[in-house]
């Protein structure tokens, strides 16, 4: 574990970014509100945990929270396993409708929690693989168009520069409105949201390979540490300090 100053022993676990998907298995903490587009699996190997939902409060072993949800896990305590999944990818679509469904429901009877599996990356992609087959074992894929894959190669090679909706428009050779109906509807987020979750990945690639926080920032399009800090807490519910007590399971590039 890498230690941090000043933040509590908490989050301390393995944590794998693969294309469409982010896992993590080890120690629970606590999170602040906050919301993302990815449908998110939690499950405990323990104890049930409490899940803070706009209206109410829900205990559970295991659960599915639907992406633009606002929420706030407690699992102090607990060994937990969560997984972060694309909305618009090969299981995405098929989850994405059932967390609406099951929004708020203990999901445990629908999985196979089993025992929590090794922090080596190929145990954990075996885990994570077994788990979402079990809910979607006829997984849906959502095409993506020719004009939203321009868009997202577009983006993949300007994060540095702020990519604007504008420039992704004219890479993909629409109008901004159509794009950005476009890619909410095929990417299951929209356009500016999409932005901060790729930053994020990529400040997290710079600081786990050894970047000050400010450092990574920066390389990641963000205007300085406080920037990137609020938008990390508004989308994970932790800060950067609390992620970097997290070890990467693989080496090597990371996508999302």
């Amino acid at each position: 574990m890498r230690e941090v100053g000043g933040i509590e022993p908490a989050w301390a676990g393995r944590l794998l970014w693969q294309p469409g998907l982010l896992s993590y298995v080890g120690r629970g903490g606590t999170s602040t509100p906050h919301s993302h587009h990815a449908v998110q699996l939690a499950v405990s190997f323990d104890d049930r945990f409490t899940l803070a939902l706009d209206d109410r409060r829900v205990t559970a072993r295991a659960t599915l929270v639907p992406g633009g949800a606002s929420h706030a896990f407690e699992t102090e305590g607990r060994r937990i396993f969560y997984a972060l999944i694309e909305p618009a990818g090969r299981r995405g679509v098929t989850l994405a409708r059932l967390a609406e469904d099951l929004y708020g429901r203990d999901i445990s009877e629908l999985v196979p929690i089993g025992t929590e599996p090794r922090g080596d990356a190929l145990s954990l992609i075996d885990y994570t693989d077994r788990l979402l087959a079990a809910l979607a074992p006829r997984p849906t894929d959502r095409p993506l168009s020719p004009h939203v894959r321009a868009a997202l190669a577009y983006l993949d090679g300007s994060l540095l520069q702020r990519p604007r909706l504008e420039e992704a428009a004219r890479a993909a050779h629409i109008s901004p409105s159509r794009l950005t109906h476009l890619f909410s509807l095929q990417v299951g987020v929209p356009f500016r949201r999409f932005v901060i979750w790729l930053r994020l990945r990529r400040a997290a690639q710079h600081a786990f390979a050894g970047a000050t926080l400010t450092e990574a920032a920066i390389s990641a399009g963000f205007s300085d540490m406080a920037h990137l800090s609020r938008l990390c807490r508004r989308t994970f519910g932790v800060s950067p300090s609390a992620l970097l007590q997290m070890e990467p399971a693989a080496s090597g590039p990371w996508a999302i």
